[in-house]
C-alpha cells in the first residue's frame, strides 16, 4: 500500500457509488483510462490529473469554492494527509452533476412520482 491509496480508494468509492467506470471518468475529465486506473490502484495522481478533476468549473463560477484551495486540498488528500475526504467527494460529485446538467439542460423535472406497471 502507498500513501496515495486513500485518494484512489476515495475516487473508487465515488465512482462505484455513481455507477461509473474508469473510462467514463476519463472521458468526462479529459484523462486517459490508463491514468485513471493507475490512480485507482494506488499511484499518486499527477498535478494535471488533479487539475482535470477540479477545473475552474461551475462551483468556482458560482463562488462556492476557491479552485486553488480546492486543488490544494486534493493534493493533500493525494499525499495521504488526514483531511475530510467526504467533503472532497461531495464537491466533485456536485461539479459532475452541474457539468451533466449544463450538457443536457432540458431535463424534465416533475413533482409527480413515476408510475410503475403495478400501479
Amino acid at each position: 500500500m502507498t500513501e496515495h491509496d486513500g485518494f484512489g480508494t476515495m475516487l473508487a468509492g465515488s465512482l462505484n457509488h455513481r455507477k461509473l467506470g474508469a473510462q467514463e471518468l476519463a472521458d468526462h475529465a479529459g484523462l486517459t483510462s490508463d491514468e485513471v486506473r493507475a490512480v485507482l490502484t494506488g499511484e499518486p495522481p499527477s498535478e494535471s490529473f488533479l487539475r482535470a478533476l477540479a477545473p475552474d468549473g461551475h462551483l468556482a463560477e458560482l463562488g462556492l469554492i476557491n479552485p486553488a484551495r480546492f486543488r490544494s486540498a486534493l493534493r493533500s488528500a493525494a499525499a495521504g494527509l488526514p483531511i475530510p475526504l467526504a467533503t472532497i467527494e461531495q464537491a466533485l460529485a456536485t461539479e459532475a452533476w452541474l457539468v451533466a446538467h449544463h450538457r443536457e439542460p432540458n431535463q424534465a423535472w416533475t413533482s409527480e412520482p413515476m408510475r410503475t406497471a403495478h400501479g
